[in-house]
């Protein structure tokens, strides 16, 4: 059997939760974040820069990734796998576990498949952005 999956970098500034505006920090543990957050600890210890500082700091990369990857991407992503090992959906946060993966990036193939590959999918719209096509009943 075989799962196909689409993805696209379509992610906002914002994630929608419990009805309040919060920016995602899925990106803190990506490369770049996690080096971000070790350099920041490096200035915290020499007492170069304090706690909060480092915080608005990491809370600006979490904004300016989801900007970036938002309005500076166009490739889609297309993934054919021979199984889906796992799947979840909790709190506007989808997850998938592939197994087996065929990997498309634009009009690139992959060579060779992927043993395993993980998923993570926010919904990247707020309660002010989502856009409705219902009409209101008078």
């Amino acid at each position: 059997m075989s799962t196909n999956a689409s993805a696209s970098s379509n992610n906002n500034n914002n994630a929608n939760a419990a009805g309040t505006n919060v920016v995602i920090n899925l990106y803190r543990h990506c490369t770049l974040g996690v080096k971000l957050s070790e350099a920041l600890d490096e200035l915290k210890n020499q007492d170069k820069i304090s706690d909060e500082v480092a915080e608005k700091v990491m809370k600006q990369f979490d904004k300016s990734m989801c900007n970036a990857l938002s309005t500076r991407l166009t490739n889609k992503c297309s993934l054919k796998a021979d199984q889906c090992l796992t799947f979840n959906f909790n709190n506007n946060v989808y997850v998938w576990t592939l197994k087996d993966v065929d990997l498309k990036l634009g009009n690139n193939k992959y060579n060779g498949t992927l043993d395993y590959v993980k998923i993570v999918a926010c919904d990247g719209t707020t309660n002010t952005t989502k856009k409705t096509s219902r009409k209101r009943k008078k």
